[in-house]
């Protein structure tokens, strides 16, 4: 089993998310959506390499959450898995490319 790590960005974007869902919708939604990409991401802990490359970097997987529209950007490292970005599938993807490129 890995490790599972996360950048500040991500974690950011997970407290963003619960945020969100809390002030548009309610907690119950809110705890719903931020447990299902807590369990995806606590999967990659056994498997991490079961998702395909990003299209930017070889080294950067992509994660597409089930029943929720978000896609967790993460790395395999020999430590573990660091997760990089958590973002809504309709949010611009485009900054990874430069942020990510030397992966």
């Amino acid at each position: 089993m890995k490790n599972i790590a996360y950048t500040p960005e991500a974690l950011n974007a997970l407290k963003g998310i619960a945020s969100y869902y809390k002030s548009k919708v309610n907690n119950q939604v809110a705890t719903r959506v931020t447990s299902q990409i807590k369990s995806s991401i606590d999967e990659l802990s056994v498997l991490p390499n079961r998702y395909p490359a990003s299209s930017f970097s070889k080294n950067v997987r992509r994660l597409q959450v089930k029943k929720v529209p978000y896609t967790v950007y993460y790395s395999v490292e020999e430590c573990g898995v660091l997760i990089l970005e958590i973002l809504h599938q309709r949010q611009d993807h485009s900054f990874l490319s430069e942020r990510y490129r030397d992966k």
